[in-house]
């Protein structure tokens, strides 16, 4: 059993993808915000990241500081680096996209995603090797 960390603020959307990766045998740990999400990564193994780049703030509205200082966080805090799955429903941006990639995230995909190309895309990706900090950046 792989466990499965998950950076949405969508509630709805978050208890789906949930329930799809429950259904198909993994743990799954759900934050809505980075603060939360960088503790459990911290405190525990976590297999895969699965993350959204626009993290709604109460007070400032959205931001794209949640994935990216999550992804930033991972690479610079945590060996061997979980897994990284980019989910976004934001326009694709040249200045998004290079940061996605500088952060070595292994996988980046839009918004919405169905039920059986986000089972793909994690089977996928959980079948590779785990990379230390120093490794160099996976598909992108």
């Amino acid at each position: 059993m792989k466990t499965i960390l998950i950076l949405e603020d969508d509630l709805d959307l978050a208890s789906h993808w949930r329930m799809w990766l429950e259904g198909a045998g993994h743990r799954v740990i759900h934050q809505t915000d980075v603060k939360g999400a960088i503790h459990v990564v911290d405190s525990r193994e976590i297999d895969l990241v699965i993350c959204d780049i626009l993290i709604g703030n109460h007070t400032a509205g959205f931001s794209t500081q949640g994935g990216l200082s999550m992804l930033s966080h991972i690479m610079l805090h945590t060996s061997p680096r979980p897994k990284s799955l980019i989910i976004t429903g934001a326009k694709p941006s040249l200045s998004i996209d290079r940061h996605v990639q500088l952060l070595k995230a292994d996988r980046f995909v839009s918004k919405p995603i169905s039920e059986g190309s986000m089972l793909a895309e994690v089977s996928q990706l959980l079948t590779q090797p785990k990379q230390t900090s120093n490794d160099p950046p996976g598909a992108y």
